[in-house]
């Protein structure tokens, strides 16, 4: 299906009062005008993959900022697993993304509260 038939669907939603807002999602910066174009002030917020790791998302995310919409960003921790901070070489290491941002703010990565690297 066309992504302007999609976002179309929306708006007959948004139209008939069935929503009161409609999101999009992994868009591009072209996307999320043509959405604005057809959803108008019913658009609020855009979910795309971002995290210190993954930065693909910077235009769209600027874009929301210009235009005042919500970005939600999708796997901001890396995903869900452990593996995600411990990185490849288990706890020990210290190559993630992780790692380096809290090493820029001389703070750990692990959780407030949580017990050595290593023990879950």
């Amino acid at each position: 299906m066309p992504w302007a038939e999609s976002v179309g669907a929306l708006r007959e939603l948004l139209d008939a009062g069935t929503i009161r807002a409609a999101g999009i999602s992994d868009v591009t910066t072209a996307q999320i005008r043509q959405a604005r174009q057809i959803l108008g002030d019913g658009l609020v917020p855009v979910q795309n993959q971002y995290s210190p790791a993954v930065r693909d998302s910077e235009p769209e995310l600027r874009l929301c900022t210009e235009t005042g919409l919500a970005f939600l960003p999708c796997s901001p921790f890396g995903g869900i697993s452990r593996s995600s901070l411990d990185g490849p070489s288990g706890p020990a290491s210290a190559g993630t993304a992780f790692h380096r941002v809290a090493a820029e703010r001389g703070v750990s990565p692990w959780a407030e509260g949580d017990p050595s690297p290593g023990r879950h």
